[in-house]
């Protein structure tokens, strides 16, 4: 081990002898599990700030070890808290490893509170800027789903994300799927569906040449989120691939069957649908969302009475929307009324609802202050839209694809900078 250590102390000290440690460590990974046992003693020795690249390898060597116990839970939080951005990614897919380790430990050992603290510093001092997507995301977003800490993971995934980029964080397809599951999954617990909607879409418009299973859930959700939205499931994005368009209404028959029935408005065949697939609804986790759905369908229906009729009983309302009696219908109205779903009074001396037209007060302060907000992000995602879109249009690689150039001309246009570029562009807008 103190050989290991040495060479940490004296390759980190310049930056062009970082690739050097990197490929000793990486030569000696056999050698170095068989000194695990020291490691908690040798990053004693050592410093986060300046010998990040040493202490990650250290960590992974002690992270591969079948059983990890309660010494590298402390060694890996004191390393999120401290770890130098820069060096780390330079081995992000070995840091990512460890963090992976670290979060199946707390778990299966019911510390996901715990570590979320130090979970969300690392992934602050890790990334490059707020707007990158790391692999470490997706492992803080299934820790706060265990420890049912929504309000956190609505915190880190309501940060937009603009930048993906696997050489800078070491991000794999399968970590961006499984952000956009995890995320859609918080978005559900906050109740915020349309968002959770987007999630969902966003990880099956995901490029993909195999059908993966973390997909298939994504669509299992999908489904049931866009009835929520939108009281009917309006099919799959124009931008999925062949690939999904083919399978996913094969492996997802019981939930595309539950939808039709929930689109035809009608109770009982909703009810029996799902009594006949509750136990696959269950096995997947996803009978807590059926039955949401089933208690929107009876909201959804009760509001399409309200277009038709201006007074009804209560008894006659849970007569038309398949209720069992009228005391199950004014539950279900008064929580509507509560929520501002619908404007109704009703009259509890003889069981009469009356339904009233709605007011929106679109000059209250808080419909003002509401729209002023929206209106400022839509021109900050213009701004930054329109810088993207500069971005790719002076680059060389999007220019000479565009042009058809070969991959041995894009290197050598590469190398010359961008006065070579310049010249290209007008050369190519003299040929036009």
């Amino acid at each position: 081990m103190e050989q290991f250590v040495n060479a940490i102390l004296e390759y980190s000290r310049k930056e062009s002898d970082h690739d050097y440690l990197i490929k000793l460590m990486e030569n000696n990974m056999d050698k170095l599990r068989s000194v695990v046992n020291h490691v908690g003693s040798a990053l004693k020795t050592l410093n986060a700030k300046h010998h990040s690249i040493g202490i990650v390898y250290l960590l992974l060597a002690r992270a591969k070890l079948p059983q990890v116990d309660e010494e590298f839970l402390m060694l890996v939080e004191q390393f999120l808290l401290t770890l130098d951005g820069p060096q780390t990614r330079k081995v992000a897919n070995r840091f990512c490893q460890v963090v992976h380790r670290y979060s199946q430990v707390c778990l299966e050992n019911n510390l996901s509170m715990k570590a979320l603290r130090y979970l969300l510093t690392g992934i602050e001092r890790f990334r490059l800027n707020s707007e990158y997507l790391t692999p470490l995301h997706q492992e803080y977003l299934c820790l706060c789903l265990k420890a049912k800490n929504y309000k956190a993971g609505f915190d880190l995934i309501e940060t937009q994300i603009f930048d993906i980029d696997p050489t800078i964080t070491g991000l794999t397809p399968r970590d961006m799927l499984l952000y956009y599951y995890y995320g859609g999954m918080v978005y559900i617990g906050v109740k915020q569906y349309t968002k959770s909607l987007d999630f969902f879409n966003n990880a099956l418009t995901v490029p993909a040449y195999a059908l993966s299973a973390i997909m298939v859930e994504c669509f299992k959700k999908f489904v049931l989120v866009s009835l929520l939205v939108h009281g009917k499931f309006l099919g799959i994005s124009k931008n999925a691939t062949q690939l999904v368009h083919r399978h996913m209404k094969t492996f997802c028959s019981q939930y595309i069957d539950f939808a039709n029935a929930f689109a035809s408005n009608d109770n009982g065949k909703v009810k029996e649908i799902v009594d006949k697939n509750q136990d696959l609804f269950q096995k997947d986790n996803n009978y807590g969302l059926v039955k949401q759905c089933m208690s929107s369908l009876y909201t959804r229906n009760i509001q399409r009475l309200t277009a038709t009729f201006m007074t009804l009983s209560l008894n006659d309302i849970a007569k038309m929307v398949n209720l069992p009696n009228g005391k199950a219908a004014e539950s279900i109205l008064l929580r509507m009324i509560e929520n501002g779903e619908i404007n109704a009074v009703i009259n509890q001396k003889d069981g009469m609802v009356s339904f009233e037209e709605d007011v929106y007060p679109f000059n209250h302060p808080q419909t003002t202050s509401s729209l002023d907000t929206r209106i400022q992000r839509s021109v900050e995602l213009s701004k930054r839209l329109k810088s993207i879109d500069e971005n790719i249009s002076s680059s060389t690689t999007y220019v000479a694809r565009l042009y058809g150039l070969k991959d041995d001309m894009i290197m050598d246009m590469d190398d010359k900078g961008s006065r070579m570029m310049q010249s290209v562009s007008k050369l190519f807008g003299m040929w036009r």
